[in-house]
């Protein structure tokens, strides 16, 4: 178990920086227990308490679950706030140790594909809430443009061939490519970069249709770990990205040889594996 773990009402809930559990169903009493305690604590219980009035919304009904958030003191409205936040963020996604509960409430609007990439881009630029909000609206905006979100660009640095190239993990990507002799190499691997760089995006869409399932409580996820399913959809994306290619090979020099099966070029996963072994 995580160190920042904590468990609830006999183990009927865990508590992590990433947010709440449920080990098993809990009664409505142990519910009432834990949203009490969570509800006087501090900030970072506020997402936990979130995904309480989420379980307790699909376990004990809609009133059940209105009556409880009422007993601990909170409005309807609020109650609303916090079940769509809880659905609409995956706990993968959640900087809860860095960042506000408002913080996430602002990236709700946003495909899960851009969530953690906007709050990561908001604790490295120390922006305040007001800020962040204005910066979401405009990450907002790119994406239903269709250009490109605040992504980290991979770095596909050619230089012995003449050619720097710039990546971005989106279906929009720009490539700017300088015409020298004997750069083909270089072009292709942009192109192949190309090809990886629209799955990626493509697996989180799936894993957001299938959350929204899940938080709408539709019968044909029923019977669907949800949180492992999108777990998993997210390493594949990861090894995607892994496998994209990345940089010139080291050992070649963009020449080609056997390690980079004749490209020129490898992955980043190989490159780290590479310049690792250059270090020893």
């Amino acid at each position: 178990m995580d160190t920042t773990e904590i468990t609830f009402a006999d183990g009927a809930f865990v508590g992590g920086l990433s947010g709440l559990k449920m080990a098993r169903v809990p009664t409505a009493e142990e519910f009432l227990e834990v949203g009490s305690h969570l509800h006087l604590v501090s900030e970072l219980s506020k997402m936990q308490l979130a995904d309480l009035f989420r379980f307790a919304k699909q376990h004990l009904g809609e009133d059940e679950a209105v009556y409880l958030a009422e007993k601990i003191g909170l409005t309807h409205s609020t109650y609303n706030q916090y079940v769509w936040v809880s659905g609409s963020i995956l706990p993968a996604n959640r900087r809860v140790d860095k960042l506000s509960f408002t913080a996430h409430r602002h990236v709700c609007a946003l495909p899960g594909h851009l969530q953690k990439d906007a709050l990561e881009h908001c604790i490295a630029t120390g922006m305040n809430t007001v800020e962040f909000e204005i910066y979401v609206k405009g990450v907002k905006a790119d994406h239903e443009r269709g250009l490109p979100g605040n992504i980290e660009p991979l770095e596909l640095d050619v230089q012995p061939r003449g050619v720097i190239v710039a990546l971005g993990d989106d279906e929009m990507l720009q490539a700017s490519i300088q015409e020298v002799p004997d750069g083909q190499r270089s072009a292709q691997a942009v192109m192949e970069a190309a090809k990886l760089s629209k799955v990626g995006p493509a697996l989180q869409v799936i894993a957001d249709a299938i959350n929204r399932m899940s938080a709408a409580e539709e019968d044909c996820v029923a019977d669907l770990n949800v949180e492992q399913f999108c777990l998993h959809l997210q390493n594949a994306s990861a090894m995607i990205r892994d496998a994209a290619p990345y940089d010139t090979c080291l050992d070649c020099k963009g020449q080609g040889c056997t390690t980079c099966h004749m490209r020129g070029y490898t992955s980043k996963m190989k490159h780290t594996v590479m310049m690792a072994n250059q270090r020893r």
